[in-house]
């Protein structure tokens, strides 16, 4: 069929003034059909944040300076095993560390059985823990920044934990200090480094955590030495007190860290109530550790209302458990032998209450006897 001239321009014409109509219906319904799929299925996107990146390693240390020489026999006491089976029971760590100046004759004969010829049955039980790694160290004698002699058990502690921590990662626990749960979502919070304060609002370096070789470790490691003076906490909480905040002497942290990586999350300071809740004090040690004896965990578990004595820990992660000076006498209870598995299955006490869950759980897995 052939057209004439006149009808083919009418036609063209036509075309020319519906084409932007056209052109705006075809671009909705690209968009239409690019954000509303055919299918009726759906899925959510996963965000980056949802995944951890370069948690804190799930790895814990314990320092354990001989206080009778590198080649006496190690002992512990069963509060020693409930602190680190407490750890185990909730982070389930890849390792736990205990990092040592004993001989390898004194750890080989802590470790070698029968337990009965062992020289301390706790040290056995602890040390034969699967996750339980013996790691020999050489605790420093003097602070190469001042000359000062390191004498102290515990300073010497102070010097090889932060160390230990700078090289491999992880969780670090004083022997008082009781995992009450997971601290996995600390560890991968996107933290370099996880502290939290105790009593009077220093930093507590009993409990803390990082990844490995961070800044703020690579500082405390250096000026430790620096600083060392022979007082009580000058080159532990004092120092990392003051390398953490960034209103004190941590210019050099905050300069590089957020300056100049302003992406990197350097360090997370907790409130006392998540590492610390109690403290040194006889009132709070008194509350933490005297057992209420009129009182039957039988009748407690009755009652609807919880006794007035008890404190809610569901806040704290981790419960160190420090005990008064020891010219201050805590009512019913001996300080230096009084924690025992009889004391804890009992759970007339604070402490009793927050680590029972662990201690019955190494129990029911044989790891440890209610007569034991």
């Amino acid at each position: 069929m052939r057209y004439s001239n006149a009808v083919l321009v009418r036609a063209k014409a036509a075309l020319l003034k519906f084409a932007p109509i056209a052109v705006f219906i075809g671009i909705i319904l690209y968009f239409l059909t690019s954000f509303y799929p055919s299918t009726r299925t759906f899925s959510c996107p996963t965000s980056a944040a949802s995944t951890p990146v370069n948690p804190i390693p799930n790895r814990v240390h314990f320092v354990h300076i001989m206080p009778d020489g590198p080649d006496s026999d190690i002992k512990f006491k069963f509060k020693h095993f409930v602190a680190i089976y407490s750890a185990s029971f909730y982070f389930g760590p890849d390792l736990i560390y205990i990092h040592t100046d004993a001989s390898y004759a004194s750890i080989e004969r802590a470790q070698s059985g029968p337990i009965d010829k062992a020289p301390s049955k706790w040290a056995h039980k602890i040390l034969n823990l699967p996750a339980v790694v013996v790691r020999r160290v050489n605790a420093p004698d003097v602070a190469t920044g001042t000359g000062i002699p390191i004498t102290l058990l515990e300073h010497k502690s102070d010097f090889v934990r932060a160390q230990a921590v700078y090289e491999h990662g992880g969780i670090y626990l004083d022997w008082d200090a009781h995992a009450l749960r997971d601290v996995k979502p600390l560890r991968e919070s996107g933290f370099a480094n996880v502290v939290g304060r105790q009593k009077g609002g220093q930093v507590n370096s009993g409990v803390w955590m990082s990844r490995p070789r961070t800044l703020l470790m690579k500082l405390w490691v250096e000026q430790q030495h620096q600083v060392y003076s022979g007082a009580w906490t000058a080159h532990s909480n004092d120092l990392l007190t003051s390398l953490s905040e960034k209103h004190g002497d941590s210019s050099l942290l905050t300069m590089i860290a957020e300056r100049l990586m302003p992406e990197n999350k350097e360090v997370l300071i907790l409130e006392r109530v998540a590492f610390a809740p109690m403290s040194w004090k006889l009132s709070d040690a008194s509350k933490l550790f005297m057992p209420h004896l009129d009182d039957n965990i039988g009748q407690m578990e009755r009652d609807v209302e919880k006794p007035d004595w008890e404190i809610d820990y569901s806040t704290s992660y981790i419960l160190h458990a420090f005990k008064p000076d020891k010219s201050e006498h805590i009512e019913n209870f001996d300080c230096d032998n009084g924690i025992t598995v009889k004391y804890v299955l009992a759970r007339q006490s604070n402490f009793a209450l927050a680590v029972y869950p662990a201690v019955k759980h190494a129990i029911d897995a044989g790891v440890i006897s209610a007569d034991d």
